[in-house]
């Protein structure tokens, strides 16, 4: 997914979860930027560059990241991690749905799922279109 449509859907998350909370939303919406860590052309990956040790939609994209991310809020964000989790977790859906997948069980397998819509593509604006309008929606209620 591109970088705005990661963010409005960890928005459209966060929202769901933390009605109201804008903290929590934002944090979620910022959570939700941080698997892209191993990508150079990531506005993630160009703050902390790591593609240079992991590759990308490897393992910043598994259930490992995930846990580890949650663990790693839980230790020095503790009222935050469920934010966190949530932006990071949306990440990986999101990521997910699309047509170059991930790898949600690496390191331990290299087994890639795969989604409906290419990155980028009509699918990707529309979806993101519906997450912008449902987190106009959200914020307005």
């Amino acid at each position: 997914m591109l970088f705005s449509t990661h963010i409005v859907f960890g928005v459209f998350l966060g929202s769901l979860v933390f009605p109201g909370n804008l903290w929590m939303i934002a944090v979620a919406a910022f959570a939700s930027l941080l698997p892209d860590v191993d990508h150079p052309d990531a506005k993630a990956g160009r703050y902390m560059p790591l593609s240079f040790l992991f590759e990308h939609r490897g393992f910043f994209h598994s259930i490992a990241a995930l846990a580890m991310m949650s663990g790693i809020g839980l230790a020095f964000f503790p009222g935050y991690t469920a934010a966190i989790a949530i932006g990071y977790g949306s990440h990986i859906l999101g990521d997910a749905l699309s047509r170059k997948g991930i790898m949600p069980f690496h390191p331990f397998s290299r087994m890639r799922i795969h989604g409906f819509f290419r990155v980028g593509g009509l699918v990707e604006h529309l979806l993101a279109a519906a997450f912008l309008i449902a987190d106009i929606y959200l914020f307005l209620s």
